[in-house]
């Protein structure tokens, strides 16, 4: 339950330029009444620069733009991860209501999309959950697309924006959009990085400020890796390795994967010349935070 000081804020921001919502069916109402494509963020809070550059390409490109706050518990296959994840809603609003932008912001109760039935719907995901965060991760994505197929049949948004970082997970929404027929484009956006280059995610701030700073050697060995890759001169299994042997050299670290694969499948390469389009990806434990990263390696 809301306190009243949390209250006091909705109450503040619903008299500036935030419209907020706790049902789908007042949001619905609102939407209906209005004219003009619909642009959707959805979010799970702790927000930073990252949703910042989604919500300002939504509302570049779109007449209205909904963003949804909800920490969806049927992607965590670890309750202990659940219950540590950042959640901070003042703080997300007051963010929001800087950009300066007319927003409907919705921050939905577990009841609200779930029911009396907290659990995840199965899809036919194929190659796409079962690979890297999806093996890592067993029943992940399979929550991320319940939760995602709720979402935009509640909202029905014209676009849904995504971001770069989580590469596989757009994957899985583009096979979810066409297994269930929803009519939605999806964008997906670059990624947004700290000045050292990790990349941007609500995990970063449960590391230490030290950690953090080492954590940016994630995003300096992808880049080696890539003029390695576009040099030609070494093998695939030589790069697998020097990627993993680089990055556990950062402090406190247990890398969990670095591979390369096809953007499409996601099948990891056995050797250069097997994709034309391959896109490196890599998942690091830092301080027992997990931490992912992927870039283009054609581009």
């Amino acid at each position: 339950m809301l306190n009243s000081h949390l209250c006091s804020i909705f109450e503040y921001l619903e008299a500036k330029l935030l419209q907020i919502f706790k049902t789908f069916t007042d949001l619905r109402e609102q939407l209906d009444s209005g004219q003009g494509s619909v642009g959707f963020v959805p979010t799970m809070g702790a927000l930073h620069e990252g949703h910042v550059s989604l919500v300002r390409r939504a509302a570049a490109e779109n007449t209205r733009v909904v963003v949804s706050i909800f920490v969806n518990p049927t992607q965590f296959n670890d309750p202990a991860d659940l219950e540590k994840y950042p959640r901070n809603l003042e703080q997300d609003l007051q963010i929001l209501e800087s950009l300066g932008s007319q927003l409907f912001v919705v921050c939905p109760a577990v009841s609200e999309l779930y029911g009396d039935r907290l659990e995840s719907k199965i899809y036919d995901l194929a190659h796409l959950s079962e690979v890297m965060e999806g093996a890592m991760r067993p029943g992940h994505y399979q929550g991320v697309a319940t939760v995602v197929e709720k979402l935009l049949k509640e909202v029905r948004p014209d676009q849904a924006y995504f971001g770069e970082k989580d590469f596989q997970q757009f994957k899985v929404i583009e096979r979810l959009v066409a297994l269930e027929s929803i009519d939605v484009r999806l964008v997906q956006c670059p990624i947004a990085r700290e000045h050292h280059g990790l990349a941007r995610s609500s995990r970063n701030e449960l590391l230490s400020p030290q950690a953090r700073r080492d954590a940016g050697v994630i995003y300096a060995v992808l880049q080696q890796i890539k003029k390695d890759y576009q040099a030609g001169d070494y093998s695939y299994p030589f790069l697998k390795s020097k990627g993993i042997r680089e990055l556990s050299k950062i402090p406190n670290s247990r890398v969990e994967y670095f591979i390369l694969a096809d953007e499409e499948s996601l099948e990891e390469i056995e050797s250069l010349g097997d994709s034309t389009k391959v896109r490196a990806f890599v998942a690091v434990q830092l301080e027992k935070i997990r931490l992912i990263d992927t870039l283009n390696y054609q581009e």
